[in-house]
């Protein structure tokens, strides 16, 4: 009998990030969490003459949140060049899923034209002994896959 071994699950622990900004590429080291959707936007509208609503896609939208530790400052200089400038220099991220003790191989997205909704300068807290880390969501104009999962291993 066929069914899912857990081993052939995708531990989340097991994924990693890099970034591209300013044409530098360097893996996400400071990265806790990520995760990224695509969004179908829809229209609906129930048409004369029928009495069902239906929905029509019209377009996507991609959106993700990050939660990373603060010990770089490279979301602030993100910040303070946007605030000098008025130009948002470009983000890249490519993201990998890959756990060895699964069948299903690596996974690869890219995620383009990243714009982060903020950056933290600072966070100061002494009612934890947590590491300080910082939440923001953001959107991305684009992605490509690079490398998708293959099916499991029957055994």
């Amino acid at each position: 009998m066929e069914y899912t071994r857990l081993t052939d699950t995708v531990n989340a622990q097991e994924g990693r990030a890099y970034i591209t900004k300013n044409g530098k590429n360097r893996r996400l080291f400071e990265l806790s969490k990520l995760s990224a959707n695509v969004e179908i936007k829809t229209k609906t509208k129930q048409m004369l003459g029928n009495r069902v609503e239906q929905t029509k896609p019209t377009g996507m939208k991609i959106t993700g949140s990050l939660t990373a530790y603060l010990m770089t400052s490279d979301f602030i200089d993100y910040a303070k060049s946007y605030k000098e400038t008025g130009v948002l220099e470009p983000i890249t991220i490519q993201t990998v899923m890959e756990d060895p003790q699964s069948t299903v191989g690596r996974s690869e997205i890219l995620l383009k034209d990243v714009v982060l909704s903020k950056a933290a300068l600072v966070n100061i807290d002494d009612s934890t002994d947590d590491a300080a880390t910082f939440d923001t969501d953001f959107t991305a104009g684009d992605f490509e896959i690079l490398s998708r999962f293959v099916e499991p291993e029957v055994r």
